[in-house]
């Protein structure tokens, strides 16, 4: 008996009922895989709305917050800066950069190892020892005569120079005279740790001068020096 010929290659309904299936006329081939099955790639799957909402709300917080940290800053240093200048603005006039006042004629000043106390001051035509003519000396102008006690605050002997005292009246500095110095016993003096002595340091000065000036007075040449107003109290 003929067999009739194989069905020809190609698509033809599943015998499982499943779709379609490719037989060669003689071999079914194997039923397609169902989608999303085998390794055919997977659809990606889309971000849930709720978290993208989630994280739009959160990087708002963050600029929020970072915003109000900046507006807190700059509003403490603008109060800040308010206050200080109302500060300012209420201090008394004057009191700001006023520097402190000199000492007066009996009040003590220090400068390197000696104290100041500068006692008196007087003028005078003539400086030196007035009981002897021939240790005097007289002045071009006249003199301003400043009387100081000098006492050595440190822990070793050091010499007292009249001629390292300094007079100032107005724009006017004058130099001790050292041969009125001389005279008087003042041009040099050893003044041992502890003890004191009194000296007059005379300055020539035209005549009519005030002699409200201002001594600066010094240990030694190279020191800082320490300034005394020579200005007579009020009685």
């Amino acid at each position: 008996m003929t067999q009739p010929p194989p069905p020809a290659p190609g698509w033809y309904p599943d015998p499982s009922g499943a779709g379609s299936r490719y037989s060669d006329g003689r071999y079914w081939a194997p039923p397609a895989p169902p989608p999303g099955a085998g390794g055919l790639p997977k659809k990606k799957q889309s971000v849930p709305k709720w978290v993208i909402v989630l994280a739009v709300i959160a990087v708002l917080m963050v600029i929020g917050e970072a915003g109000s940290h900046s507006n807190n800053s700059s509003s403490t240093s603008r109060s800040s800066s308010t206050a200080t200048s109302t500060a300012i603005a209420a201090a008394p006039p004057g009191t700001t950069n006023a520097p402190p006042p000199l000492a007066g004629i009996g009040q003590e000043v220090r400068d390197g190892k000696f104290a100041f106390v500068a006692m008196s001051v007087d003028q005078s035509k003539t400086a030196g020892d007035p009981s002897n003519r021939v240790e005097t000396v007289t002045a071009r102008g006249e003199f301003v005569n400043v009387h100081l006690n000098v006492s050595n605050v440190g822990d070793q002997a050091q010499n007292f120079f009249a001629s390292n005292q300094k007079l100032q009246i107005g724009d006017k500095q004058f130099s001790a005279n050292d041969t009125a110095a001389m005279w008087i016993g003042s041009m040099t003096v050893k003044i041992n740790p502890g003890n004191s002595i009194q000296a007059v340091v005379s300055f020539d000065v035209a005549p009519g001068t005030s002699n409200d000036g201002v001594l600066t007075v010094h240990d030694s040449t190279f020191s800082g020096g320490a300034k005394i107003s020579l200005q007579q109290p009020e009685q």
